[in-house]
């Protein structure tokens, strides 16, 4: 067996290691008992510790409006389409999905739900990655056209940044893009804010947010972590609230995500 192999083993190792020294199940209790009390109607929470690929799920299948998260497969297929036909990644259009994603513009996502084909087209490509509940049924500066949520669940969400973690979603390059906007978003207040600064540790995240709906999704590394971390949350009782309690579960998941 080569040195290289030999390091690479060891690697694995001491990272599945590191994931087995955290206890999970005292994790799992205290998301639970958190939801049961959390300052909103319904609550999904879904965790993935990378680094051995332990999953606390928290009615991760329960339907929710998506606001915003469905932006992020609306960047995939734009840049599904861009790299069949490059002519069409215009300056203009890139700058686009920047914004939206980064600063979850709703005007260039609208235009950019046309530019890839229609709500259609957003749906079956859902549908073909196995996002079935990810639907998108509206425009996201709709007026009286909303006579159905867009959706999506926590598990379905956890999917997609999955994807992306992995630069599987689409090609390496297009995953790369969607990391690269995500990790300089503008909205920093839920996921991010349970983080602490200085730590170098890069946070990739989208949230969503609208009347009744408040979210956040993240991908976390850095500092012996690994975790995807999804909150969704229905029918809160204020925003402010609603952002409190995504900061306390998200430092409560990097604490007890510390390598042992």
């Amino acid at each position: 067996m080569s040195r290289l192999a030999i390091g690479l083993g060891a690697c694995l190792w001491l990272t599945h290691a590191a994931a087995m020294a955290v206890d999970h199940t005292a994790l799992e209790a205290y998301l639970r008992n958190q939801v049961k009390s959390a300052p909103a109607r319904r609550v999904a929470i879904y965790l993935e510790d990378r680094r051995g690929r332990k999953i606390i799920a928290i009615n991760p299948d329960q339907v929710f409006p998506s606001a915003s998260l469905m932006k992020i497969p609306i960047a995939a297929v734009c840049l599904q389409k861009w790299e069949r036909q490059p002519a069409l990644r215009t300056a203009k259009r890139r700058q686009m999905l920047f914004r939206m994603l980064n600063e979850s513009n709703n005007r260039d996502a609208d235009a950019l739900v046309v530019h890839a084909g229609g709500r259609r087209v957003i749906n079956l490509f859902c549908d073909q990655m196995g996002w079935p509940r990810s639907e998108l049924h509206h425009r996201f500066q709709a007026g009286g056209d909303r006579r159905y949520a867009n959706s999506t669940t926590a598990a379905e969400m956890a999917g997609m940044l999955r994807q992306i973690d992995d630069r599987k979603l689409i090609s390496r390059a297009a995953s790369q893009r969607m990391y690269d906007c995500l990790q300089k978003g503008k909205y920093v207040t839920r996921i991010p804010a349970g983080i602490p600064r200085g730590d170098g540790v890069v946070v990739a995240n989208k949230t969503g947010t609208m009347r009744a709906v408040l979210h956040d999704s993240a991908i976390v590394r850095g500092n012996g972590r690994h975790y995807l971390l999804v909150i969704l949350t229905h029918r809160y009782t204020s925003e402010k609230a609603g952002t409190a309690f995504c900061k306390r579960i998200s430092a409560k998941v990097y604490e007890s995500l510390k390598p042992r």
